[in-house]
């Protein structure tokens, strides 16, 4: 009983998924896993795979599914590594990689073969076997368009789930075999600033469509005392009194919310604080306005 309890603590870890292979390790036979699927305690999810009865189904369920029923060291990867690392949420197909010289097929499964994916390149994340947040990062330069993979890049930036350094090697070693798609990667990391102080992808965006004009780069998440409180600025020019700032829809979800933020604006303007405010749509679409108000602002005597 005690190989059963770790056996079933192994599937939890799996999103309830098993391979055949871990339980022969465990001892269970083929010949009794074909009873256990006759008699519905186990499900078949693939060649070499199987799911617990009752162990609730998926998008996780599904990918482990795939994982583990392709040949040699399959790795989720693209869209199913960027949701795994949490920059998407978007429910896209399974996408595996597998190595090059390996011949695989499976249904509602996007499979890619990697001649560079190495051992470096893999870890595990949610008990899954999937391309490390550098790697991930790298792939998306194949099937995104450069925007979107600067945004991906300033998210995983933001969230230190990547490091620049990371970034910089993984592309120079990928780079030696003329890979494609390298391009929008060097490109996410030479546009956008330094992220210490952003506490949001936005206000790394912001600081990169100012860092582009060179302009002077704002200081990040600046304390301002007040004669209350203390209130921190998303970005600010201190020495002008300006205030940049991100407005999210999701920052103002409650009617609290939305009044504490009227609150500290009036506090902080009846010290003398100008505030510019953007959303992300100003940020992607218009983006030379932006530019032009926060010139206009700085140069317009207090």
């Amino acid at each position: 009983m005690r190989d059963f309890e770790v056996l079933a603590r192994k599937a939890a870890s799996q999103h309830g998924v098993l391979t055949t292979e871990q339980l022969r390790t465990f001892g269970v036979s083929r010949r009794t896993v074909d009873c256990m699927v006759a008699d519905g305690r186990l499900h078949r999810r693939g060649r070499g795979v199987v799911a617990v009865d009752g162990s609730p189904a998926s998008w996780h369920q599904d990918l482990a599914a795939a994982v583990f029923s392709l040949p040699g060291l399959a790795v989720a990867s693209h869209r199913s590594a960027l949701r795994l690392w949490g920059l998407r949420s978007i429910d896209d197909e399974l996408e595996v990689t597998i190595p090059d010289h390996r011949r695989a097929d499976r249904a509602g499964v996007t499979i890619h073969r990697s001649v560079d994916l190495q051992a470096q390149d893999r870890t595990i994340l949610y008990g899954l076997p999937v391309t490390t947040a550098a790697r991930t990062l790298t792939d998306a330069g194949l099937i995104f368009p450069k925007a979107e993979v600067r945004r991906l890049v300033a998210q995983a930036l933001i969230l230190k789930i990547v490091s620049r350094a990371e970034l910089w090697s993984l592309r120079r070693r990928v780079s030696e075999h003329g890979r494609n798609g390298i391009g929008a990667l060097e490109a996410a990391l030479a546009s956008l600033p330094d992220e210490r102080g952003a506490d949001s992808e936005p206000e790394l965006e912001l600081r990169a469509i100012l860092q582009a004009v060179n302009m002077e780069s704002p200081v990040a998440q600046f304390r301002v005392r007040t004669r209350l409180r203390t209130y921190c600025i998303d970005l600010a020019y201190p020495h002008q009194k300006l205030a940049l700032e991100y407005d999210g829809f999701e920052a103002h979800t409650t009617r609290e919310a939305f009044e504490r933020d009227r609150q500290r604006q009036n506090d902080l303007q009846l010290i003398g604080w100008r505030f510019l405010r953007y959303t992300w749509t100003d940020l992607r679409n218009r983006s030379q306005d932006v530019v032009r108000e926060v010139k206009t602002a700085l140069t317009r005597d207090l």
